[in-house]
């Protein structure tokens, strides 16, 4: 793949720059899969820490993501990635806002029971 990766021009910079590039979207795309396994598992302590790294990521590559210093071919693997993402972020979002209905519900049940309690508390 990485042969791919340089057939094309590089726009005046380096191709380690824009291999670095896709190689972020990558990893991007990496750790989008383990978070939907982990929301697939209802394993939501991972999937926060996931999301966290994930982001800390997307906040690293922010300076550096020029699609001009990408070749065509790289820019279409980038895209093809960022669709990757953008499809398994739909899957957790989905399955996160279930998990989110039910802890509203149980912290409902929560604090109805606690006023029950006091109101029928004897003093």
């Amino acid at each position: 793949m990485r042969r791919q990766l340089n057939a094309g021009a590089s726009h005046g910079r380096s191709d380690s720059v824009s291999e670095s590039m896709v190689s972020g979207y990558e990893n991007l795309w990496l750790l989008t899969q383990q978070m939907l396994e982990a929301a697939r598992n209802e394993d939501w302590d991972t999937l926060i820490r996931l999301e966290q790294q994930r982001g800390a990521l997307v906040e690293a590559m922010k300076g550096r993501d020029d699609v001009s210093a990408m070749t065509v071919i790289e820019q279409q693997i980038a895209g093809e990635v960022i669709q990757r993402i953008l499809t398994a972020d739909a899957e957790i979002r989905t399955g996160s806002e279930a998990w989110m209905g039910e802890l509203q519900e149980m912290l409902g049940s929560i604090s109805t029971e606690k006023k029950l309690h006091r109101v029928y508390e004897t003093p």
